[in-house]
């Protein structure tokens, strides 16, 4: 049975994750992380973050194509916040985890289903026009 992205297991309260179907043969369901484990590593990253500035993101990283789910590169993008305070975009919480990678996997498959229906419906449209 397939579950929706992000959902929780309710008695393991590991959390379901996109995966890349090309490397699922790599896949290991008991590395993925568990709802304590997200919330741990929120606490860990917040309590290194010793500098105020270090919550923002600085637009230094760019995003990687990479599968790594554990990865932590990555520019901000629609998930992050404006702080209004500073006028800064703030670090959108699952960046600071390990969902960071999933979430880049899922975007990624987002943007081609994205890009899909685009094309999609430019043929529909120019089939349309031809008489």
């Amino acid at each position: 049975m397939l579950k929706s992205p992000f959902c929780v297991h309710p008695k393991t309260g590991r959390v379901c994750v996109p995966i890349n179907p090309a490397k699922a043969d790599d896949f290991d369901p008991m590395d993925v992380p568990t709802v304590v484990d997200l919330l741990e590593e929120r606490r860990a990253y917040e309590s290194s973050s010793s500098n105020v500035g270090s919550a923002f993101d600085n637009n230094d990283d760019a995003d990687s194509d990479e599968d790594v789910p554990r990865s932590t590169a990555g520019a901000a993008d629609d998930a992050d916040a404006m702080d209004t305070s500073s006028g800064r975009k703030r670090l959108a919480e699952y960046k600071k985890t390990s969902m960071k990678g999933y979430m880049n996997i899922f975007n990624s498959f987002l943007k081609k289903l994205e890009d899909s229906q685009r094309q999609q419906r430019a043929r529909q449209r120019d089939d349309s026009l031809t008489f």
